[in-house]
Protein backbone atom coordinates (compact mmCIF):
# COMPACT_ATOMS: atom_id res chain seq x y z
CA UNK A 1 0.00 0.00 0.00
CA UNK A 2 1.84 3.57 -1.21
CA UNK A 3 2.09 5.83 1.56
CA UNK A 4 2.62 8.61 -1.09
CA UNK A 5 -0.57 7.88 -2.84
CA UNK A 6 -2.44 7.73 0.17
CA UNK A 7 -1.25 11.34 1.85
CA UNK A 8 -1.54 12.72 -1.85
CA UNK A 9 -5.20 12.00 -2.23
CA UNK A 10 -5.63 13.29 1.08
CA UNK A 11 -4.23 16.25 -0.44
CA UNK A 12 -6.19 16.63 -3.86
CA UNK A 13 -9.32 15.94 -1.26
CA UNK A 14 -8.57 18.93 0.97
CA UNK A 15 -7.96 20.83 -1.31
CA UNK A 16 -10.27 24.17 -1.88
CA UNK A 17 -12.12 22.63 1.34
CA UNK A 18 -9.83 24.31 4.12
CA UNK A 19 -12.44 26.75 5.26
CA UNK A 20 -14.85 24.10 6.70
CA UNK A 21 -12.17 21.73 7.51
CA UNK A 22 -10.63 24.46 10.30
CA UNK A 23 -14.06 25.39 11.27
CA UNK A 24 -14.60 21.74 11.93
CA UNK A 25 -11.52 21.13 13.81
CA UNK A 26 -11.93 24.82 15.65
CA UNK A 27 -15.47 24.16 17.01
CA UNK A 28 -14.59 20.32 17.69
CA UNK A 29 -12.01 21.59 20.20
CA UNK A 30 -14.31 24.72 21.52
CA UNK A 31 -16.74 22.43 22.23
CA UNK A 32 -14.80 19.03 23.62
CA UNK A 33 -12.46 21.51 25.44
CA UNK A 34 -15.68 23.52 27.66
CA UNK A 35 -17.77 19.86 28.14
CA UNK A 36 -13.82 18.62 29.61
CA UNK A 37 -13.58 22.12 32.02
CA UNK A 38 -16.80 21.93 32.86
CA UNK A 39 -16.80 18.82 33.92
CA UNK A 40 -13.33 19.15 35.64
CA UNK A 41 -13.16 22.59 36.97
CA UNK A 42 -16.83 22.19 38.45
CA UNK A 43 -16.85 19.16 39.98
CA UNK A 44 -12.69 18.11 39.96
CA UNK A 45 -12.31 17.99 43.69
CA UNK A 46 -16.43 18.09 44.31
CA UNK A 47 -14.96 19.01 47.83
CA UNK A 48 -17.66 20.46 50.26
CA UNK A 49 -16.63 21.75 53.17
CA UNK A 50 -20.19 22.30 55.14
CA UNK A 51 -19.85 21.26 58.69
CA UNK A 52 -22.79 19.03 58.83
CA UNK A 53 -23.69 19.79 62.26
CA UNK A 54 -23.74 23.44 61.74
CA UNK A 55 -25.18 23.15 58.16
CA UNK A 56 -28.57 21.58 57.93
CA UNK A 57 -28.54 22.38 54.63
CA UNK A 58 -25.49 20.07 53.56
CA UNK A 59 -27.50 17.12 52.78
CA UNK A 60 -30.20 19.08 50.56
CA UNK A 61 -26.76 20.72 48.89
CA UNK A 62 -24.86 17.20 48.43
CA UNK A 63 -28.10 15.81 46.46
CA UNK A 64 -28.31 19.15 44.41
CA UNK A 65 -24.36 19.14 43.74
CA UNK A 66 -24.21 15.23 42.42
CA UNK A 67 -27.96 16.04 40.21
CA UNK A 68 -26.40 19.19 38.30
CA UNK A 69 -23.09 17.26 38.38
CA UNK A 70 -24.81 13.88 36.52
CA UNK A 71 -26.47 16.29 34.01
CA UNK A 72 -22.86 18.05 33.71
CA UNK A 73 -20.99 14.69 32.53
CA UNK A 74 -23.78 13.24 30.89
CA UNK A 75 -23.48 16.13 28.58
CA UNK A 76 -19.61 15.88 28.13
CA UNK A 77 -20.12 12.10 27.30
CA UNK A 78 -23.15 12.84 24.76
CA UNK A 79 -21.49 15.71 23.02
CA UNK A 80 -18.10 14.45 22.86
CA UNK A 81 -19.45 10.66 20.98
CA UNK A 82 -21.60 12.77 18.80
CA UNK A 83 -18.71 14.86 17.48
CA UNK A 84 -16.53 11.83 17.28
CA UNK A 85 -18.83 10.34 14.92
CA UNK A 86 -19.20 13.42 13.19
CA UNK A 87 -15.51 14.11 12.86
CA UNK A 88 -14.85 10.63 11.22
CA UNK A 89 -18.38 10.87 8.91
CA UNK A 90 -16.63 14.50 7.72
CA UNK A 91 -13.28 13.22 6.85
CA UNK A 92 -14.36 9.83 5.29
CA UNK A 93 -16.85 11.95 3.07
CA UNK A 94 -14.05 14.23 2.46
CA UNK A 95 -11.51 11.31 1.73
CA UNK A 96 -13.95 10.24 -0.76
CA UNK A 97 -14.61 13.66 -2.52
CA UNK A 98 -18.34 13.58 -1.14
CA UNK A 99 -20.49 16.58 -0.30
CA UNK A 100 -19.80 17.60 3.04
CA UNK A 101 -19.69 20.95 5.34
CA UNK A 102 -18.91 21.57 8.77
CA UNK A 103 -22.13 21.01 9.83
CA UNK A 104 -21.57 17.24 9.37
CA UNK A 105 -19.96 17.41 13.41
CA UNK A 106 -23.30 17.81 14.53
CA UNK A 107 -25.49 15.24 12.30
CA UNK A 108 -24.00 11.49 13.81
CA UNK A 109 -26.29 12.24 16.91
CA UNK A 110 -27.97 8.82 16.36
CA UNK A 111 -25.11 6.69 16.41
CA UNK A 112 -24.22 7.93 20.00
CA UNK A 113 -25.05 4.88 21.41
CA UNK A 114 -22.90 2.54 18.67
CA UNK A 115 -20.05 5.28 19.24
CA UNK A 116 -20.76 4.36 23.12
CA UNK A 117 -20.75 0.89 22.92
CA UNK A 118 -17.55 0.14 20.74
CA UNK A 119 -15.62 2.38 23.04
CA UNK A 120 -16.72 0.63 25.95
CA UNK A 121 -15.67 -2.99 24.16
CA UNK A 122 -13.13 -1.56 22.50
CA UNK A 123 -11.60 -0.68 25.77
CA UNK A 124 -12.10 -3.55 27.36
CA UNK A 125 -10.64 -5.90 24.79
CA UNK A 126 -8.03 -3.91 24.61
CA UNK A 127 -7.27 -3.99 28.60
CA UNK A 128 -7.17 -7.93 27.90
CA UNK A 129 -4.77 -7.94 25.90
CA UNK A 130 -2.47 -5.32 27.54
CA UNK A 131 -2.54 -7.69 30.56
CA UNK A 132 -0.62 -10.07 28.84
CA UNK A 133 2.42 -7.44 27.11
CA UNK A 134 1.89 -3.77 26.31
CA UNK A 135 2.64 -5.05 22.24
CA UNK A 136 -0.38 -7.33 22.06
CA UNK A 137 -2.40 -4.03 23.21
CA UNK A 138 -0.95 -1.71 20.68
CA UNK A 139 -1.73 -4.58 18.07
CA UNK A 140 -5.32 -5.22 19.59
CA UNK A 141 -5.54 -0.89 19.51
CA UNK A 142 -4.54 -1.14 15.61
CA UNK A 143 -6.83 -4.51 14.86
CA UNK A 144 -9.63 -2.30 16.58
CA UNK A 145 -8.81 1.34 14.54
CA UNK A 146 -11.19 1.11 11.91
CA UNK A 147 -14.88 0.16 13.48
CA UNK A 148 -16.09 3.79 13.95
CA UNK A 149 -15.98 4.09 10.03
CA UNK A 150 -17.47 1.01 9.74
CA UNK A 151 -19.93 1.59 11.48
CA UNK A 152 -20.39 5.19 9.29
CA UNK A 153 -20.42 2.42 6.64
CA UNK A 154 -22.80 -0.26 7.85
CA UNK A 155 -25.52 1.36 10.00
CA UNK A 156 -27.09 -2.37 10.35
CA UNK A 157 -24.03 -3.65 12.28
CA UNK A 158 -24.18 -3.61 16.21
CA UNK A 159 -20.63 -2.48 17.95
CA UNK A 160 -19.16 -5.79 18.40
CA UNK A 161 -19.84 -6.89 14.59
CA UNK A 162 -18.13 -3.13 14.12
CA UNK A 163 -15.30 -4.54 15.96
CA UNK A 164 -15.25 -7.99 13.92
CA UNK A 165 -15.42 -6.21 11.03
CA UNK A 166 -12.13 -3.86 11.67
CA UNK A 167 -10.34 -6.48 12.87
CA UNK A 168 -10.82 -8.27 9.85
CA UNK A 169 -10.35 -5.33 7.17
CA UNK A 170 -6.96 -4.80 9.28
CA UNK A 171 -5.59 -8.76 9.49
CA UNK A 172 -2.05 -8.17 7.56
CA UNK A 173 -2.12 -4.48 7.39
CA UNK A 174 -1.47 -3.85 10.69
CA UNK A 175 2.35 -2.99 10.52
CA UNK A 176 1.02 -1.03 7.19
CA UNK A 177 -1.11 0.69 9.18
CA UNK A 178 1.69 1.62 12.41
CA UNK A 179 4.08 2.85 9.90
CA UNK A 180 1.69 5.16 8.18
CA UNK A 181 1.48 6.34 11.47
CA UNK A 182 4.77 6.58 12.07
CA UNK A 183 5.29 8.73 8.55
CA UNK A 184 3.72 10.93 10.20
CA UNK A 185 5.90 11.77 13.52
CA UNK A 186 8.23 14.33 12.11
CA UNK A 187 5.48 16.80 11.44
CA UNK A 188 3.58 15.69 15.43
CA UNK A 189 7.66 16.52 16.75
CA UNK A 190 7.71 20.05 14.74
CA UNK A 191 4.08 21.10 15.81
CA UNK A 192 5.18 22.72 19.18
CA UNK A 193 7.68 24.56 17.59
CA UNK A 194 4.73 26.31 15.64
CA UNK A 195 2.66 27.30 18.92
CA UNK A 196 1.12 24.24 18.24
CA UNK A 197 -0.64 25.92 14.80
CA UNK A 198 0.84 23.37 12.77
CA UNK A 199 -1.91 20.36 14.19
CA UNK A 200 -4.61 22.49 12.38
CA UNK A 201 -3.24 21.91 9.25
CA UNK A 202 -1.76 18.15 10.45
CA UNK A 203 -5.01 16.68 12.28
CA UNK A 204 -7.25 16.81 9.45
CA UNK A 205 -4.42 15.47 7.08
CA UNK A 206 -3.87 12.51 8.86
CA UNK A 207 -7.54 12.04 9.46
CA UNK A 208 -7.82 11.85 5.50
CA UNK A 209 -5.09 10.01 4.86
CA UNK A 210 -6.48 7.38 7.31
CA UNK A 211 -9.62 7.18 6.21
CA UNK A 212 -8.12 6.61 2.40
CA UNK A 213 -6.06 3.80 4.26
CA UNK A 214 -9.61 2.32 5.45
CA UNK A 215 -11.05 2.82 1.92
CA UNK A 216 -8.25 0.91 0.30
CA UNK A 217 -8.87 -2.06 2.65
CA UNK A 218 -12.49 -2.06 1.87
CA UNK A 219 -12.30 -1.69 -1.95
CA UNK A 220 -9.96 -4.72 -1.52
CA UNK A 221 -12.32 -7.16 0.00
Amino acid sequence: MGFSKLKGDAKKSLKGHWSDTLIIIVLYIIIFSIAQRLDVKVFGGNNVTYDILQKPDYFKFEILNNHLEYHVRLFSMIAGLMMLMGLNSYFLKRSRNEEVTWQELFNKYNLILDALLIGIFVAIFVFCWTLLLIIPGIIATIAYSMAYLVKLDNKDLNAIECIKKSKELMKGHKFDYFLLQLSFIGWILLGPFTLFLLYFWLAPYMATTNCNFYNELVNKR
